[in-house]
């Protein structure tokens, strides 16, 4: 039912004038079913949103780095960092989606001209935030006495990938045939 839904959702990105949609989901848990909650599951988010989210949450788990709470403060920023890897995975699929998407049978040709705004330099930032975000999520050895990032670097990476998916955007919008 998941698939029915993205489709519906990105199907009206291509309606003009855009038809406003609420998108609502229902959760299981291990025995249980039936958890409505008023918001689509994460994957449906757009990187905007997760990225504006992600913010906010750094704004109030920052409390945690600054009272030198480290335990709590590597739980904040394993969290921060794992949704940050998933969101460049999601920007990724956004950037190629003109084309081509997951649990679709269908290529769309005629958006391939926005894949030209795709350059090497972008394709070499996402690849370095990605290993940026993966480094932050292993740990390191305990000789090592590695410090945890401060709050500035997880704003950095945060406002990398808004960034980098803004840039994109932008770009594609403009990208045509002549």
């Amino acid at each position: 039912m998941k698939t029915l839904v993205f489709e519906l959702d990105r199907a009206a990105d291509d309606v003009q004038p855009k038809p406003q949609v609420a998108i609502i989901s229902i959760d299981r848990g291990a025995d249980k079913a039936g958890f409505c909650r008023s918001e689509p599951p994460f994957k449906a988010h757009r990187v905007s949103d997760i990225t504006e989210s992600l913010g906010n949450q750094l704004v109030g788990e920052r409390y945690q780095f600054e009272q030198g709470n480290d335990d709590e403060w590597r739980r904040s920023v394993k969290s921060i960092a794992g949704t940050l890897r998933d969101t460049w995975e999601i920007a990724v699929e956004e950037v190629v989606g003109h084309v081509i998407r997951r649990l679709s049978n269908e290529v769309r040709t005629a958006g391939m001209v926005k894949l030209t705004a795709i350059t090497v330099s972008a394709c070499e930032a996402m690849r370095d935030a990605f290993g940026r975000c993966s480094e932050l999520l292993h740990g390191a050895a305990a000789a090592l006495n590695r410090p945890l990032p401060r709050p500035e670097a997880l704003a950095a990476e945060i406002d990398a990938l808004a960034d980098w998916a803004d840039s994109l955007l932008q770009r594609q919008k403009s990208a045509k045939l002549p």
